[in-house]
């Protein structure tokens, strides 16, 4: 499998079970109507995130891979927000309309720094490595890992 498709895949499979995260927490699964926004958000924010740090964790060891992992919370969590906004603005019938529009901006913002400063913090933060941990196994699959960093 090329790095492109495998970090598309790992992408769109962590971003779909990411979602569930805010659809609970931030009770976006209310309404059957914002299920879709959430789903979508997550599985583009996944896609990014894995391509954003896919290639520097096939490079490290573990030890640093779990670093990278607690910055990937916040990363991933911004891009969340800034694509649900997104959509909830130029797409509108993909949710059900009920939540005041935000900025993508602020929203993308407001979800890094509550996944961070928030309760929830000490569950993502172990997830968040553990996601970035699964992301190296799966880019490194194959290959040779003498070449890696700590």
């Amino acid at each position: 499998m090329s790095t492109l498709a495998k970090i598309l895949t790992f992408g769109f499979v962590s971003g779909l079970l990411w979602s569930v995260v805010p659809g609970i927490l931030a009770d976006l699964f209310s309404s059957l109507a914002d299920v879709p926004a959430t789903i979508i958000a997550g599985i583009v924010a996944g896609v990014l995130t894995s391509a954003f740090f896919a290639l520097l964790v096939a490079r490290l060891g573990r030890g640093l891979t779990v670093v990278v992992g607690l910055f990937s919370l916040p990363v991933g969590a911004f891009l969340f927000g800034f694509l649900l906004a997104l959509i909830s603005r130029f797409l509108p019938a993909l949710t059900s309309g009920a939540h005041v529009v935000i900025e993508p901006w602020t929203l993308g913002l407001n979800y890094a720094l509550l996944s961070v400063i928030s309760i929830f913090a000490i569950g993502l933060f172990p997830l968040a490595a553990l996601t970035t941990l699964l992301l190296r196994a799966f880019m490194v699959r194959g290959k040779g890992i003498e070449n890696t960093i700590f």
